[in-house]
C-alpha cells in the first residue's frame, strides 16, 4: 500500500512480466525523476523513493535501504506503478545510485549462494547444453553499448557467443581463455563477479551456475553501473530468474 497521503493517480503502472526489475528500477534515475516507486511482488511490497533520479529510501516490510532493495532484484513476478513528485524526509540510501544498485546485486547473489550452498560443477556434454545462443544474439542486439556477449565453460570451451558486430575485439579467444583460467584458479573464496577495464571497453566476468561465466564487453561510454546490471541481467535471465520476450 502507498503510505499515508501518498495517495495519487500513477503516471505509469505495468508488471514485471513485460519489464524485468533492474530495468524497472533504472527508468527513474535515467530520466531524473523524483517520485515514489510501488513494487508489489508475490509476497512483499517494495517502496522505492527518488529525488532528481538518485534512490534516496527503500522499504521492504520492515527492512530498509541496501538491504531492502537487495530483496527486490530478483523479484520475476509483480505489478508495479510510479507516482511522480512524491518526496519523503527519511533517507537509507546514501550511495550514488549505480554503487547502490551494484551492492543490492551482489548481496542477491551472495545470499542465493549460501542458499544453495557450494556446488558440486559436473559437465554435461556439449550437445546437452540448454541452447541460449538466441538469447544471446537478441540480448546484443537489443543493446548497442554491447560490444560482445558470451557463455562459456570453465574450461573456456565456448556454449554461446553474439553475432560479429562493427567493432572487433582483438585477440578475443585469448581473452576468454586467459579469465576461464582466472577464473579456475583464483586463489580466494570463490569468485563470482570481476570488472574488467581497457581503454576501448569495460567489462563484467561473472559466475553462474554449473561453472559457467559470462563475459560482457561494453563500449567505454557506458557507465560501470548500466554494464554491472546488464550483465546481471543476462545471468538471470539464463538462469530463469526472469523472461525474455523476442521480438
Amino acid at each position: 500500500m502507498v503510505e499515508a497521503g501518498e495517495k495519487k493517480r500513477a503516471a505509469f503502472h505495468g508488471s514485471l512480466r513485460d519489464l524485468g526489475v533492474v530495468d524497472l528500477i533504472q527508468f527513474p534515475n535515467y530520466g531524473r525523476k523524483t517520485g515514489l516507486l510501488v513494487i508489489t511482488g508475490t509476497t512483499d511490497e517494495a517502496l522505492l523513493y527518488y529525488e532528481e533520479g538518485q534512490l534516496t529510501h527503500v522499504r521492504v516490510g520492515t527492512t530498509r535501504g541496501i538491504e531492502a532493495l537487495s530483496l527486490v532484484v530478483d523479484w520475476a513476478e509483480g505489478i508495479f506503478a510510479y507516482y511522480p513528485d512524491i518526496r519523503i524526509d527519511r533517507r537509507t540510501i546514501e550511495l550514488e545510485f549505480d554503487r547502490a544498485l551494484l551492492q543490492a546485486i551482489s548481496k542477491e547473489e551472495e545470499t542465493s549462494d549460501d542458499a544453495s550452498g557450494a556446488e558440486l560443477v559436473q559437465f554435461p556434454p556439449l550437445g546437452e547444453e540448454p541452447d541460449i545462443q538466441p538469447l544471446v544474439e537478441e540480448f546484443t542486439a537489443a543493446h548497442p553499448q554491447i560490444l560482445h556477449l558470451c557463455v562459456l565453460r570453465a574450461d573456456g570451451t565456448l556454449i554461446a557467443q553474439s553475432l560479429p558486430g562493427s567493432h572487433t575485439i582483438e585477440r578475443l579467444d585469448l581473452l576468454t581463455n586467459a579469465l576461464a583460467q582466472f577464473s579456475r584458479t583464483y586463489p580466494g573464496p570463490r569468485l563470482t563477479r570481476l570488472i574488467l577495464e581497457e581503454e576501448r571497453w569495460t567489462g563484467v566476468l561473472a559466475r553462474i551456475s554449473r561453472g559457467r561465466l559470462v563475459l560482457l564487453l561494453a563500449d567505454r561510454r557506458a557507465t560501470l553501473g548500466m554494464v554491472t546490471v546488464a550483465a546481471s541481467r543476462v545471468v538471470n535471465l539464463i538462469e530463469g530468474k526472469a523472461v525474455w520476450t523476442f521480438s
